[in-house]
C-alpha cells in the first residue's frame, strides 16, 4: 500500500498539479482506519483472558502506539493548505477597461490554498462570506478565476478532442465531450455513489435506534452509542458528499457552457460561406446558447440515469424486508402517479411555452412604445397604445394564471403523493395481519422519502436525454461542417527588425484549417488556392497577390413569403448591388452556379508598404474587393494570397456601448505615446475637448453621442492602434468634411501609416486623392478591372457616379499643393500629439460627467419593512391571514397525521380500537385526505393571491 502511495506522489510530481496531495489523502484514510480499531484495541488489552506476554497483546499495544502518530499525521493531513503549481491554478486577466490602472487585481482564490478539510466543508469560502455579512459583495471582492475555469483552457480541450474525433472519422459532439470532460464526471460520480450509500444507512440506524428504544431489540450501551455515533456520522459525510456532488456538478455545467458556446462561435467565424448560409444566424446563435445551456444545465443531474435505478432497487429490497408484500403497495401508489406527473409536465411545457411567447409581445411592445416616445407624443397616441399594452399584459396574466394553476397542481401531487403512499402502506399491512411498530412505520417513511425523488426524476432527465441527442446531432453536424478552404503560409520571412514588426512578437502559430493544411512561404504556392500568413513579408515582397481571381456573393435563399435567411442577409448587405435573391429550388442547381459573378479576373499585386486607391462606380465591388481580402467573399477561381495581420474598417462604423478610449484600444494594452499619436492622426483632438470628460466619456449604444464623421474618426483610431500589417479602408471619408477628409488623408493614411511601412488600401469616392497613391486601380461596373497603374498614367473617364481627376485639377497640380503638407508632416504630427496628451492630461481634472447609462442602482443590505408592507397590501390583510390560516391548518394535519402513526404504532387508545387497526386507520386516512386538500387550497390561494398582487405592483 505504502508502494502505491509512492507511486501516487511521484505521478503528482511529475504532471505537476499538487503538493503531495495524495499522501495526504493517504494519511486521512489511515487515521479513519485506525480510529475505527482503537476502541477494539482498548478493549482488547483491558481484557483479563489476554496473556500478558501473548503476541497478540504485543501487535495490540503496537496499533495503540501507533495510534499517536497516526492521529498527528491525518489532522496535520486534514488541515494543512495545499500548495499548487502554476499549472493547477494561473491568474486571468481582469474584466476591465482596458488602461484602467486604477482598478485593483482581485484576491488569490483561496481554494487554491484550502486544506482538504476546507474543501470538504467549504471555509475557504468563509472570507468572502464574512465580507457579504458586512457589507454588499461587489465586483472586486471576487475571487480570481482559476485557470482549469476558465474559458480558453476549457474551449482549447474541447476543440483539440474534437479534430481527434474528426481524424477518427466518427464524428460524434458527445464522443468528444466526454473525451475532455468525462474523467471529471466520474469522479463527480463516485461522490454520488458515497452520497446515495450514506442514504439507505439511514434507516438502518433509525430502525435499529427505534427498535431499541421502544424494547424490541437488547443492545449493549456501547453498541446503542456506536449505532447513534454511526448515524451521525453517515449524515455528516452524506451533507459533505451532497455539497461536494453539487459543487463539482455546477462547475462542470460552467465548463461546459463556455467551452461549448466558443468552439461553436470559433466555428462560425471559419465556416464556408455556403455552409454559414444553411445554418443561418439564427441556428448559429441558437447553438452558442439553447444547445449550450441545454447540455449544462443536465449535466448535474445526468447521474440519476444509473443512480436512480440503483436507488429504486435497493429501496423496494428493503421495503419488502420490513413490510413485506405491503411494501410494494406504496410503491405501486407512486407508480401509478408517475403518468399523471407526465401529463401535467406536457401540459406544462405547453403553457410555459405560451406564456413566454405572450410576454414576448408584451416586451416586443413596451420597448416599441419606449423608442418612439417622441412619435407618440406628438400624434398623442398615449392613450390607445396604453390601452394595448393593459390589453397584452391582461393576455400575459391570463397565461400566467393558467401556469400557476398547473403548477399548483403539481407541487399538491408532489406533496399529497407520500401521504397516499404511507396510508395505503400502512392500511394493507395491518389488513395483512401485522401488527404495526414504531421501528416499521418511521423506517418505512424514511425509504419512502428517498424513493420520491428518483422516481419523479428519472422521467424528467429521460426526456432531457432524448434533449441531448437532439443537441448531439446539430452540434456534430455543424462542427463537422466545411469551413473556408484556406491555406496556412507558417514560417515567418527574415526581417530586417530581427524577427519583428513594428514591435510586436512574431508568433510561430499558424491558422489551422479544417483540413490541418499549412504550406512554408518557402515553397512555391499553387495556382489556385486562397493562401494566409500571420507574418508579414519582407519589404518589396507582395503583401497581397490576386492573380486571375474571381469572386462571387453566394445567392440568398429565400422561403416562400421572399424573406431572405437572416446570415445571408446581413452578410450581403454591405454589398447588397452585388447579391442575387433566388428561391430555394435554384440554389443547388445549374441556375444558382450560373450567376455572374461580382468580380472577375482580378490580378493585382501590392507590394508591402503600398498605398492603393480603389475607386469606380456605385455597385462596382470595391467593398467586394477588400472583403475578398478579408476571405469573406467565396473564391471562385484564381489564387489569393495574404500576408500580414489586417485591420479593416468598414463603411458603416461598429461602436462599442463603452468609453471612447475602450473603443480605441479595443482590448490591448494603454501605450500613452501611441494612443496620442493615433488620436492626432484621426483628427479626433477637437472632439477631446469637447466631449463632457474626454477620451472616457461613454459613446452610448449605437454611437448615440456621436455624429456619423466621429464615428468613423474613432473606428479609424482603432484599427490604428492596432498596428496590422494590411489595413482595408472602407470609403472612410464619406462620414466626414472636405477639410477633417484632408486631415485624415494627410496625417493617418499617407501619413502614420506610411511611417509604420503599412500596407493600405483605400477605396473612396473621393478621387483627388488618388494621386497620392502609389498604385490606382479603376473597377468597371461588371466587376473588373478598368484601370490599374500610377495614378499619372490613368485615363479616368467622367461618369454620373464618379468624379474625376480631371474635374478637380490636374494630379500634378494637386501633388503640388499637397507637397507642403507632406513635407511638414512629422511637425504637426508632434503638435497634434502634444495637444492630445495636454488633453488627456487634464481630463483627469474634470468631474465624471461624461456618463451616457448611468450605473445600475440596487438596493443594499436586508428588504426593509416597506417593501414587505406594500406587497402585503397588494395581497390584501383578508387574502394574507386566509393564506396564513391555511397554512396553520396544513402544516398541524400533516404533523398530526405523523403524531397519529406514533398513536398507532403504540396502539395507546386499546379501549377504542378493542385490538383491530381500523380505528387507528380510519384517523389516520382522514387527517391525510384533509390534508392534501388544504394544501390544494393553500396553493389555489396563493395562485390568485399572487395575480392580484401582480395586477398592483406593476
Amino acid at each position: 500500500m505504502w508502494a502505491t502511495c509512492t507511486v501516487l506522489v511521484v505521478a503528482e510530481m511529475q504532471y505537476a498539479l499538487h503538493s503531495a496531495l495524495s499522501l495526504r489523502i493517504w494519511w486521512a484514510l489511515n487515521l479513519v482506519i485506525s480510529g475505527a480499531t482503537f476502541a477494539s484495541d482498548i478493549l482488547r488489552v483491558t481484557d483479563r483472558h489476554l496473556h500478558p506476554g501473548s503476541h497478540e497483546r504485543f501487535v495490540t499495544i503496537t496499533q495503540l502506539v501507533a495510534f499517536g502518530p497516526a492521529l498527528f499525521l491525518g489532522l496535520a493531513a486534514l488541515f494543512e493548505p495545499d500548495t499548487p503549481s502554476d499549472r493547477a491554478y494561473a491568474a486571468q486577466p481582469l474584466l476591465a477597461a482596458p488602461g484602467d490602472d486604477e482598478v485593483e487585481p482581485p484576491a488569490r482564490t483561496s481554494e487554491a490554498t484550502a486544506s482538504i478539510w476546507s474543501r470538504l466543508t467549504f471555509s475557504w469560502c468563509s472570507a468572502i462570506l464574512a465580507v457579504g455579512s458586512r457589507r454588499s459583495l461587489e465586483h472586486s471582492d471576487l475571487y480570481e478565476l482559476s485557470i482549469v475555469d476558465g474559458t480558453d483552457y476549457n474551449s482549447a480541450r474541447l476543440a483539440a478532442a474534437w479534430r481527434k474525433e474528426m481524424a477518427s472519422g466518427r464524428k460524434s459532439f458527445l464522443r468528444a465531450f466526454h473525451a475532455t470532460f468525462g474523467a471529471f464526471f466520474w469522479k463527480t460520480g463516485a461522490i454520488k455513489l458515497i452520497n446515495d450509500g450514506c442514504n439507505f444507512l439511514n434507516p438502518v440506524f433509525i430502525h435499529t435506534i427505534v427498535s431499541y428504544i421502544a424494547g424490541e431489540r437488547e443492545l449493549t450501551n456501547a453498541e446503542a452509542l456506536l449505532c447513534a455515533l454511526g448515524m451521525f456520522l453517515s449524515n455528516t459525510v452524506l451533507s459533505m458528499a451532497m455539497g461536494q456532488y453539487f459543487w463539482r456538478g455546477y462547475r462542470l455545467s460552467l465548463r461546459t457552457k463556455v467551452a461549448v458556446g466558443q468552439v461553436v462561435y470559433q466555428k462560425s467565424l471559419s465556416l464556408d460561406h455556403k455552409e454559414r448560409q444553411n445554418f443561418g444566424t439564427g441556428a448559429i446563435v441558437s447553438y452558442m446558447q439553447i444547445d449550450a445551456a441545454k447540455l449544462g444545465d443536465s449535466i448535474p443531474y445526468l447521474h440519476v440515469l444509473w443512480s436512480g435505478p440503483l436507488q429504486l432497487i435497493i429501496a423496494v429490497s428493503m421495503l419488502y424486508s420490513f413490510l413485506g408484500p405491503a411494501g410494494f403497495a406504496g410503491l405501486g401508489v407512486m407508480l401509478l402517479m408517475l403518468p399523471l406527473n407526465l401529463v401535467i409536465g406536457r401540459k406544462m411545457g405547453k403553457l410555459t411555452a405560451a406564456t413566454m411567447s405572450q410576454r414576448d409581445k408584451r416586451v416586443k411592445l413596451t420597448n416599441e412604445v419606449l423608442q418612439g416616445m417622441r412619435i407618440l407624443k406628438l400624434f398623442a397616441w398615449e392613450e390607445p397604445m396604453l390601452a394595448e399594452l393593459l390589453h397584452k399584459r391582461d393576455t400575459e396574466l391570463t397565461q400566467v394564471r393558467l401556469n400557476m394553476l398547473w403548477s399548483g397542481l403539481i407541487s399538491f401531487l408532489f406533496t399529497a403523493t407520500p401521504v397516499f403512499v404511507t396510508c395505503s402502506t400502512f392500511v394493507l399491512y395491518t389488513v395483512l395481519g401485522h401488527k404495526l411498530t414504531a421501528a416499521t412505520a418511521f423506517t418505512s417513511l424514511t425509504l419512502f422519502n428517498l424513493l420520491r425523488f428518483p422516481i419523479i426524476v428519472i422521467p424528467m432527465m429521460i426526456t432531457r436525454v432524448v434533449d441531448l441527442t437532439v443537441v448531439n446531432k446539430r452540434l456534430s453536424k455543424f462542427l463537422a461542417a466545411p469551413e473556408r478552404p484556406v491555406v496556412s503560409v507558417d514560417v515567418p520571412p527574415p526581417s530586417a527588425d530581427g524577427g519583428q514588426s513594428r514591435g510586436r512578437a512574431t508568433s510561430s502559430t499558424a491558422d489551422v484549417t479544417a483540413d490541418g493544411s499549412t504550406i512554408s512561404s518557402a515553397e512555391p504556392l499553387p495556382y489556385d488556392g486562397l493562401f494566409a500568413s500571420r507574418f508579414s513579408p519582407a519589404s518589396g515582397v507582395a503583401a497581397i497577390e490576386l492573380s486571375a481571381c474571381e469572386f462571387k456573393w453566394p445567392a440568398v435563399k429565400v422561403d416562400s413569403k421572399g424573406a431572405a435567411s437572416s446570415s445571408a442577409a446581413s452578410s450581403n448587405n454591405r454589398a447588397a448591388t452585388s447579391s442575387t435573391l433566388v428561391p430555394d429550388e435554384l440554389m443547388d442547381g445549374e441556375d444558382a452556379s450560373a450567376l455572374p459573378s461580382t468580380l472577375r479576373q482580378i490580378t493585382m499585386s501590392v507590394p508591402r508598404g503600398s498605398l492603393v486607391g480603389v475607386a469606380g462606380p456605385v455597385g462596382s465591388g470595391k467593398t467586394t474587393l477588400l472583403m475578398s481580402m478579408l476571405g469573406d467573399v467565396p473564391r471562385v477561381s484564381g489564387r489569393a494570397v495574404v500576408r500580414g495581420t489586417l485591420a479593416y474598417c468598414a463603411q458603416e462604423p461598429w461602436i462599442q456601448n463603452t468609453t471612447l478610449r475602450a473603443n480605441v484600444l479595443f482590448g490591448m494594452p494603454y501605450v500613452a505615446e501611441l494612443y496620442a499619436r493615433v488620436l492626432s492622426a484621426c483628427a479626433l483632438e477637437a472632439d477631446l475637448q469637447a466631449l463632457a470628460n474626454g477620451d472616457e466619456t461613454e459613446i452610448g449604444e449605437r454611437g448615440l453621442t456621436l455624429s456619423g464623421g466621429q464615428k468613423a474618426r474613432v473606428a479609424l483610431a482603432r484599427a490604428c492602434y492596432a498596428r496590422a500589417d494590411i489595413y482595408l479602408l472602407d470609403d472612410v471619408l464619406s462620414a466626414v468634411d472636405a477639410e477633417v477628409g484632408q486631415h485624415l488623408v494627410v496625417k493617418c493614411i499617407n501619413g502614420l501609416l506610411r511611417e509604420w511601412g503599412c500596407t493600405v488600401i483605400f477605396a473612396t469616392h473621393h478621387t483627388q486623392w488618388l494621386s497620392l497613391c502609389d498604385q490606382a486601380l479603376l473597377l468597371s461596373e461588371s466587376g473588373e478591372i478598368a484601370q490599374l497603374g500610377p495614378p499619372a498614367q490613368l485615363s479616368l473617364p467622367k461618369n454620373a457616379s464618379m468624379t474625376s481627376l480631371a474635374s478637380l485639377g490636374s494630379s500634378a497640380s494637386l501633388a503640388a499643393d499637397v507637397e507642403p503638407s507632406l513635407k511638414s508632416l512629422r511637425r504637426q504630427v508632434s503638435a497634434g500629439t502634444s495637444a492630445v496628451t495636454k488633453v488627456l492630461a487634464a481630463k483627469d481634472t474634470k468631474k465624471s460627467v461624461g456618463k451616457v447609462i448611468a450605473a445600475e442602482e440596487r438596493e443594499r443590505g436586508t428588504v426593509k419593512r416597506a417593501v414587505w408592507l406594500s406587497y402585503l397590501s397588494a395581497l390584501g390583510p383578508p387574502t394574507v391571514s386566509l393564506m396564513l390560516a391555511v397554512y396553520a391548518l396544513s402544516q398541524t394535519l400533516v404533523m398530526g397525521s405523523s403524531w397519529w402513526l406514533g398513536r398507532w404504532s403504540a396502539d395507546s387508545y386499546p379501549h377504542l380500537s378493542q385490538g383491530q387497526p381500523w380505528f387507528y386507520m380510519g384517523v389516520y386516512a382522514g387527517l391525510s385526505v384533509i390534508a392534501s386538500v388544504t394544501i390544494f387550497v393553500r396553493l389555489l390561494v396563493m395562485v390568485f393571491a399572487s395575480l392580484r398582487a401582480a395586477r398592483k405592483v406593476h
